[in-house]
């Protein structure tokens, strides 16, 4: 499951949705398609027509793969910040609910849960969020 304590991925950059059905191969619903598909670090990002779902590698080979499938029901609100002249990078944040995160420390469920992504230059933000508007609205 992915830590949302620390749910940030960075530099994110688009890659060809069939390689990312590929990699989800045997996990994905009969007749879910992907939409949008991004790899960085540390890992994959997915948008179906169903979920979020995310890909953390793990492991020194990389070979190891945490899948933490997020549905669309569950974002609460998501914010967008597009890059600038200096800030040239964009991001995408979103906010889950009713997931329930337990603090490691306390044992505390506390939430929303919110997860990072960090997009490279030349990623249109706007068109993933205008997507997500679209699933839970």
């Amino acid at each position: 499951m992915i830590s949302f304590s620390n749910a940030t991925f960075s530099k994110m950059d688009g890659v060809d949705p069939g390689s990312a059905t590929t990699m989800l191969d045997g996990l994905l619903l009969q007749g879910e398609s992907v939409r949008y598909a991004f790899k960085g670090s540390p890992g994959w990002v997915v948008f179906t027509d169903r979920r979020l779902v995310t890909v953390t590698v793990k492991g020194l080979t990389g070979k190891r793969r945490d899948h933490t499938f997020l549905p669309y029901s569950c974002v609460r609100a998501y914010g967008i910040e597009t890059g600038g002249s200096f800030d040239v990078d964009a991001t995408l944040d979103l906010w889950f609910g009713g997931l329930g995160h337990i603090d490691g420390q306390t044992g505390v469920i506390s939430g929303p849960c919110a997860v990072s992504l960090k997009f490279v230059p030349g990623i249109d933000v706007r068109e993933i969020g205008a997507f997500i508007a679209g699933k839970i609205m």
